[in-house]
């Protein structure tokens, strides 16, 4: 969903390909994984096949004897691995590949401190596109951390994209700022609790998060304001960053409760919860979009990673 994606699989990995073998090699394994997905019964076991052929060369190019990938090129690849491990269903294995490459990133970081990086890089790549996925990938991962073993050697102490606390502007340009501000404190909140049912937080880094998220609805509050009727889209898609500010605050506010009905003090606020999320899932265009860039502009701006489904998954 993040813009920084979509250049990334549309644009940047397809260029990789054709100066990377097992890059190149990675992405004949996707799509033909996906044929054999979507095919018929017969053709089944055929693309499967060269599926695995691929998959083969590329794990060789990557780690046989006397190859020396780039950190790009392993780190491109780590991530169409875990595209083919979501495909077949295999979240745990798919888990170890953003771990692999978390652990990765890590080592990039110390090796180029307080280095000068240049546009157009190969360092730039990784700062600029790859970085910034698996800082969402690992966000998102919070949500296993329960069925998986911290104490793993791939496991992340600390969240890939932010090394301190984050900043939360006074004023926001755009609903991409907000959206992007909002991933941050979710990224910091998810580090810093952990999401353990079992542990109660320490208070002074629940205040610290409620000062974050405050910052953050206050910013976000005087940028709507500005907003007028025309802006359906804009609208919108506050929206559901509105949905999801109010999800995370209960989330927060009941971190340190020590029974479950503490639910039910939000039910007032769960039924509102609801009724806008209805509201977002059967929005339709009344025409459709010209053409398919738009589409992709309406997602980038209109979702955030898991959509409407993180805030249902807690109600």
């Amino acid at each position: 969903f993040a813009t920084v994606s979509q250049e990334f699989f549309n644009s940047t990995l397809l260029q990789a390909s054709h100066v990377e073998p097992a890059v190149k090699h990675m992405i004949i394994a996707t799509a033909l994984l996906q044929e054999a997905i979507l095919c018929t019964p017969g053709q089944y076991s055929t693309n499967r096949w060269h599926f695995g052929q691929h998959y083969s060369k590329a794990i060789a190019l990557l780690t046989g004897q006397g190859s020396n990938p780039s950190v790009e090129t392993v780190l491109m690849s780590c991530l169409l691995f875990l595209t083919c491990e979501n495909f077949q269903g295999s979240s745990m294995t798919g888990l170890l590949h953003i771990y692999s490459g978390l652990k990765i990133l890590k080592d990039w970081k110390a090796s180029r401190h307080q280095k000068t990086i240049a546009a157009g890089s190969a360092d730039d790549l990784i700062q600029n596109q790859i970085d910034p996925i698996f800082a969402r990938l690992e966000a998102q991962t919070s949500v296993y951390r329960s069925a998986y073993n911290t104490n793993h050697s791939f496991y992340s102490e600390s969240p890939a994209h932010l090394q301190s606390i984050p900043t939360v502007p006074t004023l926001f340009k755009s609903l991409f700022l907000a959206r992007d501000s909002l991933v941050e404190v979710v990224q910091w909140m998810f580090h810093v609790l952990d999401m353990d049912i079992y542990v109660t937080p320490d208070l002074s880094a629940v205040l610290q998060i409620r000062a974050l998220l405050d910052g953050w609805h206050l910013a976000f509050k005087t940028y709507t304001a500005s907003l007028g009727d025309h802006d359906h889209l804009e609208l919108r898609t506050a929206s559901t960053l509105e949905i999801h500010y109010r999800a995370l605050s209960i989330m927060l506010e009941v971190s340190s409760a020590k029974t479950e009905c503490i639910y039910d003090t939000y039910l007032s606020d769960f039924r509102a919860l609801v009724q806008q999320c209805e509201d977002i899932i059967k929005y339709r265009e009344s025409a459709p979009a010209r053409n398919w860039a738009e589409y992709g502009d309406r997602m980038s701006l209109f979702e955030f990673d898991f959509g409407m489904i993180a805030p249902l998954f807690l109600i």
